[in-house]
């Protein structure tokens, strides 16, 4: 549209249309095209197209500013509870961005600085907060320098724990049961949430007169164990820790992933997540008192006082001990000339510890030949051993053997000679009389020396033939046994 004022000036009002103007940000002008054709009433051309006065100049903004937030650490808590915050906006906001335009969970903000399109603040843990900190800007909470309002910003979501761990229980990692001089028993700390451990700390135990220190092994996630290894005089029959004081950091540190440092106190010794309710761990280095003399019974075959022998099949030993040695459950071994030959479990008074044989062979591979000493070897629960004295019986597996002989004149004619029985031990049972067979010979009485027997005997007369001395089985059926009670073959 072209209005005349005055003769040499025009006004020309144009109205811009056409493309998609809303997506259009920035500056925007009217200028002549390229080679206008503009001339005066009479025709002559305009001499130049460039403005003479101010140029006026115009910004396009149609954009709604978003805020981006970023923290400097990762997470807050511990020793670490702050974080510098950067507010970066897309379009220049000088002014009309405020601390205000920020919703705070978990903490505060303060020293909020900025202009334009960058800011900053400080974000500081609320004391005893734990769980996720937000900071958030909603829509239309301030406007660009356009006027325009923002859009609502992506939460910035920190970490933050503010809390410290604490101890919830005290327990055994070990079997429950009775533990001697260097045994290890490995017991857990339990927190109350993950930990991390840099250093050794400490666990002082209850032992006795001396009270022991279990040292620091490892830790998994919210548990830490600890080794306490035996010493020769502790007693505990109800294993604890000394004080609710007795984990200490020794140099140490104890936190969370935050970085807090953890609280060590321990449960009253007492309570239900005490060490000592928890677990049934008895210390006892106190060795069980030496019984006596172990009676010693022989069974099967010809059972002879104080041996023995080839025929007998079962052996066992029996003494008494102190009912407190066993009541948490012992064994025992049976021991001969030092060597365990059987045992038995789950000991009581008296003990009994017998022979797992059933036959002479397997009895005599068990017991050596001799003179033997048995003695039991008592222990309790723990693990901690008494032996008794000794009770003997001689071994001896050996049948008695015989060789006769007799000086004899050949031939021998009519005459008298003496016949000899010469045992490999000494017997009893044997009549020379009566065990013996004669061809041929008479003779009467038998006499006796040690192991040794002899008979004088006559050749009958008025016989050629051949005399004979002789023993079998039939001879000797009522039984000649050495001393041991092995009868003669």
């Amino acid at each position: 549209h072209l209005s005349i004022r005055r003769q040499r000036q025009m006004c020309i009002r144009d109205s811009i249309s056409g493309g998609d103007i809303g997506s259009i940000r920035g500056p925007i002008g009217l200028g002549f095209s390229s080679s206008p054709q503009v001339t005066d009433l009479a025709g002559n051309l305009l001499s130049s197209t460039t403005a003479s006065g101010v140029v006026q100049g115009y910004i396009i903004d149609r954009s709604n500013p978003t805020v981006t937030m970023t923290s400097s650490r990762a997470i807050l808590g511990g020793t670490n509870p702050r974080s510098s915050i950067s507010f970066s906006i897309d379009f220049p906001s000088s002014g009309n961005f405020t601390i205000d335009d920020i919703a705070v969970v978990g903490g505060t903000l303060t020293d909020f600085i900025g202009s334009g399109q960058t800011f900053s603040a400080t974000l500081t843990a609320a004391a005893g907060f734990q769980g996720n900190g937000r900071l958030s800007i909603k829509s239309g909470a301030f406007t660009s320098d356009s006027g325009n309002t923002n859009r609502a910003s992506t939460d910035l979501v920190i970490p933050i724990d503010m809390i410290a761990p604490t101890v919830l229980s005290v327990d055994r990692i070990s079997a429950n049961g009775a533990y001697g001089a260097s045994s290890s028993v490995d017991i857990a700390v339990n927190f109350s949430e993950n930990i991390r451990i840099s250093g050794s700390p400490t666990l002082l135990l209850e032992t006795g007169a001396t009270d022991r220190t279990a040292v620091f092994l490892s830790f998994t996630q919210s548990q830490a164990i600890f080794r306490y290894t035996v010493n020769p005089g502790d007693n505990s029959s109800d294993l604890n820790y000394q004080t609710t004081s007795a984990l200490v950091f020794a140099g140490s540190s104890i936190s969370d992933i935050a970085g807090n440092q953890a609280t060590l106190t321990l449960p009253d010794l007492n309570s239900a997540d005490s060490l000592r309710s928890r677990a049934d761990l008895v210390i006892d280095t106190t060795a069980p008192t030496a019984p006596g003399s172990p009676t010693i019974n022989v069974t099967g075959g010809r059972v002879v006082n104080g041996f023995i022998n080839g025929t007998n099949t079962g052996l066992s030993a029996q003494v008494a001990v102190t009912s407190t040695d066993y009541t948490l459950g012992g064994r025992a071994e049976l021991l001969a000339n030092g060597v365990v030959i059987a045992s038995t479990s789950n000991m009581a008074s008296p003990v009994l510890v017998a022979l797992d044989s059933s036959t002479s062979q397997a009895l005599q591979q068990l017991i050596p030949s001799g003179n033997v000493e048995f003695r039991l070897r008592v222990f309790d629960a723990a693990g901690n051993f008494a032996i008794s004295s000794a009770s003997s019986r001689t071994a001896d597996f050996i049948a008695p053997r015989v060789t006769i002989s007799a000086s004899v004149p050949a031939p021998l004619g009519a005459g008298q000679f003496t016949t000899s029985f010469w045992w490999s031990e000494t017997v009893t049972g044997f009549d020379c009389v009566v065990n013996v067979t004669y061809t041929n010979l008479s003779g009467s009485g038998c006499s006796q020396s040690g192991a040794t027997f002899s008979r004088t005997v006559t050749a009958a007369s008025n016989v050629e033939g051949i005399a004979k001395v002789e023993m079998v089985a039939s001879n000797i059926s009522a039984g000649v046994f050495d001393s041991a009670g092995n009868p003669a073959p």
